[in-house]
């Protein structure tokens, strides 16, 4: 009865971390005066965009509410600005136009960043909520089953 959401709430959470591990690196990389380091971390960020996929693939055929599936759709439509924000900063980095890389993580990246680990944080919250109501259910059950057996006796 929890093992579909517990799945589920896991996958959530490695994505989150990888998430949280993106924002902080695309962060540093930014504020770096070092123009190398986008060169540094492409291969972790690859690395990272290609986990992320494969945890929207799993968690995508997971979500089963219609909440839960509107909070998935928000979650792929923040994914897209992520990116998009990331790799301008790399880019920019790359070419050496450190001060418009800053601009695009303050005034894109960051709320985006934000915005995205906000709908990972709700959507692991209503996985949470679904595995405590169904384990309270559960409990219920057995105390039922439990007191009818007592009386039967």
């Amino acid at each position: 009865m929890v093992s579909n959401p517990i799945k589920t709430e896991r996958i959530i959470s490695d994505w989150s971390r990888n998430i949280h591990a993106g924002v902080r690196r695309t962060s540093a990389i930014a504020k770096s005066s070092d123009p190398s380091l986008a060169t540094f971390f492409a291969e972790d960020q690859a690395q990272s965009s290609k986990a992320s996929t494969e945890y929207q693939n799993a968690v995508g055929l997971l979500v089963a509410s219609d909440r839960e599936k509107a909070l998935f759709a928000e979650i792929g439509e923040q994914r897209k600005l992520y990116l998009s924000s990331r790799d301008a900063i790399a880019t920019l980095k790359k070419e050496g136009k450190a001060e418009e890389a800053e601009k695009v993580l303050y005034e894109q990246f960051t709320p985006v960043g934000k915005a995205y680990l906000s709908k990972m944080d709700a959507l692991m919250a209503s996985q949470r909520q679904v595995i405590d109501e169904t384990a309270q259910k559960i409990q219920e059950n057995y105390e039922a089953s439990r007191n009818l057996m007592v009386a039967g006796h």
